[in-house]
């Protein structure tokens, strides 16, 4: 048996020494590296995070409901008046004419056709009750304010962010149409030329025109349906009535297939009247 030169048993001595030492030395500091480990995991696991659990703002919404969803159509919902990718309608094409001349009316705006201040009134944050309505020293906030606040994926920016429930409209109808619900108005009573649309603002109510209480009605139905939201039962027999008087039409029913390939829902009263060949 041929001897193992000494220089080469110190080194290895020392090699084996300092791995002992690095082992048990460095055990007790174990909890700040993983610390910094659990800091560096939690940042990776926000990047890796799959898209449809992150939390999309509205403004993101809307981009790409220009993009994807009106691609090919860009016409306002409730008059029909076409505008184009800076938003600009020709309202002259559809003969539009402002109800307030003094305001800026020829750009198109998103808008819930069903207002969340009616889908999110159920909600806590809407009502303040969610411990993000009141933070330590602060006053408590409520309804849009506090819904906002709300970190990450909720049923707010659910129903907030549906596609189902966003159309383009034209900027004073969405000013002066705010949080007014669908209903029958007597008379015909025209305040913006050609566009059929009479509002009663003092009484909060609107009603479309005949080729647009369908579309109204459906996005009301399927938002209440989803969301669980509460619909007096004379609202729900005016807008089943609604529905059956004017179904779907093409538009309706290619909006709703790009919805569903975005969203991966599609709206079921636009789906079944599909299915019955309407």
């Amino acid at each position: 048996m041929k001897w193992t030169n000494p220089i080469t048993i110190g080194v290895i001595v020392l090699i084996a020494g300092a791995f002992l030492w690095y082992v048990v030395g460095n055990s007790p500091a174990e909890p700040a590296t993983s610390k910094r480990a659990q800091r560096e995991r939690t940042k990776r696991g926000k990047r890796d995070r799959p898209e449809d659990e992150k939390a999309v703002s509205f403004g993101e919404i809307k981009s790409l409901a220009e993009k994807e969803l009106c691609g090919g159509h860009l016409v306002t919902f409730f008059c029909g008046c076409p505008f184009d990718s800076s938003k600009t309608v020709d309202i002259k094409a559809c003969g539009y004419e402002p109800r307030d001349a003094d305001r800026i009316t020829n750009h198109a705006v998103w808008k819930h056709i069903v207002s969340m201040k009616t889908a999110a009134r159920r909600l806590d944050c809407w009502k303040g009750k969610d411990p993000a309505c009141s933070p330590p020293g602060g006053k408590r906030i409520k309804r849009r304010k506090c819904c906002e606040r709300l970190r990450g994926p909720s049923e707010y920016t659910q129903m907030r962010n549906d596609l189902h429930n966003i159309v383009p409209v034209i900027r004073e109808i969405h000013r002066q149409g705010r949080a007014c619900r669908p209903s029958e108005i007597e008379g015909e009573k025209r305040e913006f030329g050609a566009c059929d649309f009479e509002l009663v603002a003092e009484n909060r109510i609107y009603e479309p025109a005949d080729s647009k209480k369908g579309d109204v009605a459906r996005a009301y139905l399927y938002m209440v349906d989803t969301y669980k939201m509460r619909m007096k039962p004379e609202n729900r027999r005016r807008m089943l009535k609604w529905h059956e008087a004017d179904p779907p039409d093409e538009w309706e029913k290619e909006r709703n297939r790009r919805i569903k390939k975005l969203q991966k829902r599609g709206n079921p009263y636009i789906e079944s009247a599909e299915q019955e060949g309407v």
